[in-house]
């Protein structure tokens, strides 16, 4: 029984985007106004659903109220098909168009073999000051730093091009 409350609160806190994921993955309408939206998912509930329901229904909770930071290992990957398994017709396409043999993971998945073998930007190019701290603000969470925060301090290049742009007007 407490089992089915935290189901219907979960349910009751989702998006209408994800009410429709999870209706149409329950193979229910998912046409209409989030009310009406919501009333179908509760009556799924009551009627009782499937176990495979119940936990796409955590999944969506989970992706929406995330409770910690998700490191590599509590990141479930995705369902990797390799082409033979894909109906014909359907590829995974790089980002060309181009069939590629494997799809794209974040770099952090691949391991840390595969990540110095990425091209990075150079440290020159961005100093990082210590200085430099960004303000957190209520509607938005810092989920990870890609780019370490830089002074606006001089930089020559932006230096010249503003000294150009003086000059042709």
């Amino acid at each position: 029984m407490a089992e089915s409350a935290e189901l219907k609160q979960m349910v009751m806190s989702l998006r209408v985007s994800e009410l429709q994921v999870l209706l149409g993955y329950a193979g229910r309408n998912k046409h209409g106004r989030k009310h009406e939206l919501l009333t179908k998912a509760l009556h799924l509930l009551k009627a009782g659903c499937s176990p495979a329901v119940q936990m796409k229904i955590k999944e969506l909770y989970r992706r929406r109220f995330p409770t910690k930071m998700v490191s590599p290992v509590d990141l479930a990957l995705p369902v990797v098909h390799s082409a033979s398994s894909l109906p014909t017709g359907l590829a995974q396409l790089g980002f060309d168009g181009h069939s590629s043999p494997s799809p794209l993971l974040p770099v952090s998945l691949l391991g840390p073999k595969h990540e110095l073998s990425l091209p990075h930007l150079s440290s020159a190019l961005h100093p990082v000051h210590p200085d430099v701290k960004l303000q957190r603000l209520p509607f938005y969470d810092v989920l990870d730093e890609l780019i370490k925060p830089t002074s606006l301090g001089e930089n020559k290049i932006i230096d010249k091009l503003d000294y150009k742009l003086q000059q042709d007007f």
